[in-house]
């Protein structure tokens, strides 16, 4: 640590939460506001005040199991961030470690719900639009 210290006075007091921070302002738009949702996560607060160098393997899976997929993506950009710049010296969960990301599956509306939509429209004229991917 005294060694860490000397290349870099931070390195040994820099917490998640600046991280958090410093990953915020590159961003813009949309991102910087997902950005601003994501570190809201309560789950971060495992490590929002833990000094970066010395979060172990165990803090990461604890803020994995308390979070959802967001978490786990959002965790690994900032591991991904601490690495790049030099304030990781190697990362705290390998990234074979991390669990893979499952997102819900998805669909889309089908037509009986679309059906449903419209039905309950009070506006007439937008009752009669029309999605194009129903008309053939």
């Amino acid at each position: 640590m005294a060694y860490l210290s000397t290349v870099d006075p931070k390195l040994v007091t820099r917490t998640w939460q600046e991280v958090m921070a410093d990953v915020i302002l590159d961003k813009t738009g949309p991102t910087r506001h997902r950005w601003n949702s994501a570190i809201k996560d309560p789950a971060f607060d495992r490590i929002r005040k833990s000094v970066v160098v010395t979060t172990l393997p165990e803090d990461f899976l604890a803020v994995l199991r308390a979070g959802t997929v967001s978490t786990n993506v959002s965790l690994r950009h900032l591991q991904n961030h601490c690495l790049d710049l030099g304030w990781l010296p190697v990362p705290v969960l390998p990234k074979k470690k991390f669990p893979k990301i499952k997102h819900k599956e998805q669909r889309g509306i089908t037509t009986e719900e679309h059906a449903q939509i419209i039905a309950r429209e009070g506006n007439p004229a937008t009752r009669l639009v029309r999605s194009p991917h129903l008309e053939h």
